[in-house]
């Protein structure tokens, strides 16, 4: 007899400690095959015919007679029923069935019959009573979908148990009801917030999640029940990891409204957003980040960055994001902040159809006047037609005139932007789909895809008024470079699409196929009217005291395909474990034809008229162009894990072991033509200003998890990566010893171990420590000799293949996590970071412009604490009246970060800037998120206000030519609603950015650590004498209405 004891608060272990569900599945298939290979044609079994005879004998001792003679399995859970309990049986030539009911005839329990195993179960409860609502579900595993048979829920003191469906139902009065739920190996689960009506039947599908750790009874909302996305299934991920992890649910990102993943994940505690696009963790930027999505390391959609793009992934489609940020062997060992985990929505709990239609209107741009490019037939897919596809290579700037104008003419002649009607409310669409399809009854098909499909506009005037650098005596002042006023008129359109494929084959096996495709196109028409200072140096062309005006017209589309297939495999009763992984992932980066045109005039000239243009001569930057930028990344990976448990007594340690490997490819090209005279020149000359790379990583890592003294426990182990980067590039410079192509092979082997240790204070509070060592490696971009003029910013990006291979880390966290109740938690961390050669991008000016170049910097140390908090106050208000009801409705979310990073800078570097030390590129001293939550499940009512706010940080730093750059602080508030309207459809909307603060990026010319203003007709403004506006704008509030119908 095969069963399954537990001890108190211990999960059941070894070879035999099935799960009950588990051990029915056995016995299923085991009897399945022995029924198709030893019964009659008929398909008939002739049932045994036993006699049995005991007096006072245990139930489990009959139970093991009865199976002896009869040729069958029993099961039963020690947790449901106790089978220490004494009977008398005397029965004689019966059938098994009979036997076993003679048995239990005073006791309890019951049996049923599947596919001829005998399950024991306790008799149904009394009838809960009649009532005007019904509550009806289905427990599951969380980890296969499969039901659970014969768990327990209880209601308002009576309880029923599941059937072999895994299914129950309860007939209650209209009210507030909650549901524990218990079953062996799977604790205890309670579920809140059961809303009764009249009429009405409440489905509540509950997934039990396999007991691991010691912290007891898991408790969730019913009104958050989706699965991996839910606020509880994120605490309850955060509470078990072995890691110092924290994450954001679908359901926080759906209650925001957030537009894409980069606007959700600002809302982690110690997380913040650059370019509305990279994200800085613990003030780490984007480059020591490591984002993995949906287990495989995502690939960068800039062609200048390693950074993975958030904003291309829109938040509709994203299930949780976790950052980890402790180090765990298995863990990828490039990145300082932490790794970021997206996962896209997975097979649900139920079969489902969702479409989401809104509409957002911008009052600086919606039903104005907007101006573009001409537009080719599939831009409002966001795609090219071949309109601005590049028509020559190279032509040489020495050929004569008349074959240069006949280069010439093979362009377009979209020069000009046209006014495009007025701009039309933001358009967003969304539709996806769940289905479960039972293939048999150990084999289960799940099947999820949605489509999406956005496009936008927007308006922008900005400000711009870049600087240099004060001297070293710190006077004041410095030379002005342009003094201007943009105006961007930008269009984004955005296709998605997502199929996932799920395959359960029993409990033990599991199979998934993940594929996520994204394309974002983007076009800008940029006008920009100023003039350049008598003080200043001729930028553009276009000499000091002259006015200035720019016209730039761009396309960039970037795109994703992702895959992913992997299985899990559970052997020997889940002692021993098996994942794999294979992926494919490419990404593209086009930005065909960038026109840029400008015009200069006399200062005393009237109304800036007339306007000359500047078809200057070879090799410039930034007048007259016509700029081709692509590139390419695949990247192939595949990974193994191994997990084994061992069982010596009460040691039970678990063992793991695996290996990844990456093969990653990259292409890179910047081609620009130049007029000359009003006749092209040049274009791809001989691989210049190109790239072609490749990097091959191979990492293995053994690790260990010990339990020990009852409340410790110990994870940790070694991770061993060996990293080859190779790159083809050709140098910038004409002549020279580093004239010509350059042929890079870096190749370093690097051992990082980590430690991570917890204590469980008590039930609901750990504590965990953490050592490890990671690493940074320079990307592609960085090590290369490309390099591309800027014009948006005015400046050249160079790379540098003089960079070292490696940056080293070494890091300690300290963190305190307190689960209070039901879906909340209280965490409190401190973190230090000791940084060797890290990577920064410095600025300078000069006679030719202003240029940025990665180089690397000593060292770096960075710490700092963050404290998350996310409560609900039902538990803190129990009263009867109406404001303790309301209040019993609300949640808070907040957190928040207080960083510190001190960058020690070479002798060269401190002659360059002035400072011995400064902050890292990026980090922010403190970051604050909060949120208000108000949920009323019978009006159907969700209401949400978030605030959040940084503080000033480095955006470019700058030299003793160029003054550093900090973008200041901004305070954003939003606020964010939905409602029901029938069963099926939702209203929902909201208003961002609500206090319209004003993005500023400054100078601080007298380096005195503050930023003097003055008003002057409503702009902010910095003295020439004091401080300097770099650059500033508003972006105005945004209003968005949609509606939502779900199937």
């Amino acid at each position: 007899m095969n069963k399954c004891t537990k001890t108190r608060g211990k999960p059941c272990r070894g070879i035999y400690a099935l799960s009950r569900n588990k051990l029915i599945r056995l016995c299923l298939l085991i009897a399945s095959l022995g029924g198709l290979a030893l019964s009659p044609v008929q398909g008939q079994v002739k049932s045994p015919i036993i006699t049995l005879s005991a007096e006072q004998l245990s139930l489990k001792e009959i139970f093991r007679q009865i199976e002896l003679k009869g040729n069958v399995v029993i099961n039963y859970s020690e947790e449901v029923v106790d089978a220490t309990t004494k009977v008398s049986v005397k029965v004689e030539k019966v059938s098994v069935a009979q036997a076993v009911q003679a048995a239990l005839r005073s006791t309890p329990y019951e049996f049923v019959i599947s596919g001829g195993a005998y399950i024991i179960r306790r008799k149904p409860f009394p009838d809960p009573g009649k009532g005007p609502g019904e509550i009806t579900g289905k427990i599951i595993d969380e980890e296969n979908g499969e039901p659970v048979i014969g768990a327990t829920i209880r209601i308002a003191n009576k309880g029923v148990t599941t059937d072999e469906n895994g299914a129950f139902t309860f007939h209650l009065p209209k009210g507030k009801y909650e549901a524990e739920i218990s079953f062996v190996g799977y604790g205890v689960k309670k579920v809140t917030d059961i809303i009764i009506r009249d009429g009405e039947t409440f489905s509540l599908n509950i997934p039990l999640k396999r007991e691991k750790g010691q912290l007891g009874i898991v408790t969730i909302s019913a009104r958050r029940m989706k699965e991996t996305g839910t606020n509880a299934a994120i605490v309850n991920e955060i509470r078990e990891a072995d890691a110092v992890v924290n994450g954001i649910s679908k359901e926080q990102i759906t209650r925001s409204q957030d537009r894409d993943a980069a606007e959700v994940v600002r809302r982690i505690p110690g997380v913040s957003v650059m370019q509305n696009r990279f994200i800085v963790i613990r003030g780490m930027g984007q480059r020591y980040n490591t984002v993995m999505l949906n287990g495989v390391i995502a690939p960068s959609f800039e062609p200048d960055s390693r950074a993975f793009s958030f904003d291309i992934i829109p938040s509709g489609m994203v299930d949780r994001i976790m950052v980890y940020k402790t180090a765990v062997p298995e863990l990828p060992g490039d990145f300082a902040g932490g790794v970021v985990k997206v996962y896209t929505t997975g097979v649900p709990v139920k079969n489902s159809l969702n479409i989401s239609y809104s509409s957002s209107y911008r009052p600086a741009s919606t039903f104005k006047d907007f101006y573009g490019q001409k537009d080719g037939k599939y831009a409002w897919l966001g795609y090219d037609d071949g309109m601005y596809k590049r028509p020559v290579g190279y032509v040489p700037y020495d050929a004569d005139f008349a074959t240069r104008m006949e280069a010439t003419q093979k362009f377009n002649k979209n020069w000009e932007a046209e006014k495009k009607g007025t701009a039309i409310p933001d358009q967003r669409l969304s539709i996806d789909v769940a289905r479960r399809i039972l293939l048999s009854n150990k084999t289960r098909l799940g099947v999820v895809g949605g489509l999406g499909y956005s496009q936008t506009k927007q308006y922008k005037r900005q400000y711009r008024n870049p600087r240099g650098q004060s001297n070293a005596a710190g006077t004041l002042g410095g030379v002005q470079l342009i003094n201007a006023v943009d105006e961007w008129y930008d269009r984004d359109v955005r296709l998605n699409g997502l199929v996932n494929v799920s395959l359960d084959i029993g409990e033990q096996h599991h199979f998934s196929f993940k594929n996520l495709y994204t394309h974002l196109g983007s076009t800008r028409y940029m006008y920009r009217k100023g003039y350049m200072p008598f003080d200043g140096m001729a930028e553009v062309g276009v000499p000091p005291g002259d006015n200035l005006e720019q016209f730039v017209l761009t396309n960039d589309y970037r795109g994703i395909y992702t895959g992913q297939l992997n299985g899990s495999h559970e052997l020997f009763g889940g002692v021993t474990k098996i994942n794999w992984l294979a992926g494919y992932t490419k990404s593209s980066f086009y930005a065909p034809d960038e026109r840029r045109r400008t015009h200069s005039a006399n200062a005393g000239t009237v109304d800036w008229k007339p306007w000359v243009i500047n078809f200057v001569g070879l090799g410039t930057q930034g007048r007259d162009q016509r700029v081709y930028m692509n590139g390419t990344e695949g990247v192939k990976t595949g990974g193994l894990d191994l997990e084994q448990k061992v069982s010596m007594g009460d040691f039970r340690p678990m063992l793991k072991a695996g290996f990844y490997w990456e093969d990653k490819t990259k292409s890179a090209s910047y081609i620009s033509f130049t007029h000359i005279d009003a006749a092209i020149a040049g274009g791809a000359e001989a691989g210049f200003n190109t790239y072609e790379a490749f990097n091959k990583l191979k990492a293995g890592y053994l690790a260990t998890e010990i339990p020990f003294l009852k409340k410790f426990k110990l994870y940790g182990g070694l991770r061993i990566e060996d990293n080859l980067q190779h790159m083809g590039t050709t140098s910038r410079d004409a002549v020279g010893a580093g004239a010509g192509p350059i042929l890079l092979n870096l190749q370093k082997t690097s051992l990082l171990p980590s430690v991570n240790l917890s204590y469980n204070l008590t039930r609901n509070t750990l504590i965990r420590a953490a050592y490890y060592k990671t690493l940074n490696r320079p990307e592609f971009r960085e090590i290369s000799a490309i390099y591309y003029y800027d014009m948006a910013n005015n400046s050249y990006v160079y790379g540098n293949p003089n960079l070292l291979p490696q940056a080293d880390i070494d890091n300690i966290d300290l963190r305190l996590e307190h689960y209070p109740g039901p879906g909340e938690m209280i965490t409190l961390a401190l973190f230090h970071k000791k940084i060797t050669n890290p990577y920064e991008l410095y600025g300078t000016a000069s006679t030719s412009g202003v240029t940025y170049r990665w180089q690397n910097s000593e060292k770096a140390r960075n710490y700092g604490a963050e404290l998350d908090v996310m409560l609900g106050l039902g538990r803190y208000f129990t009263g009867s009246g109406w404001l303790s009801g309301q209040l019993q409705k609300l949640s808070l979310l907040f957190n928040a970060s207080y960083v510190f990073s001190r960058l020690e800078l070479g002798k060269a570097q401190r002659d360059q800037q002035f400072v011995d030390y400064r902050p890292l590129m990026g980090q922010s001293p403190y970051l604050i998120n909060t949120g208000i939550n108000y949920t009323d499940d019978l009006l159907g009512l969700k209401l949400n206000v978030s605030y959040n706010v940084i503080g000033k940080r480095i955006a470019a730093i700058g030299t003793q030519q160029l003054a550093t750059v900090w973008e200041l602080p901004r305070h954003s508030l939003d606020f964010t609603f939905s409602k029901l309207i029938t069963k099926e459809l939702e209203l929902k909307g909201g208003v961002q950015n609500i206090l319209n603060s004003r993005f500023v990026f400054a100078q601080d010319m007298n380096r005195d650590g503050t930023f003097d203003m003055i008003e002057n007709d409503g702009e902010s403004l910095y003295l020439l004498d004091h401080d300097n506006r770099y650059q500033s704008w508003y972006e105005r509030a945004y209003f968005t209405l949609g509606i939502g119908i779900k199937l």
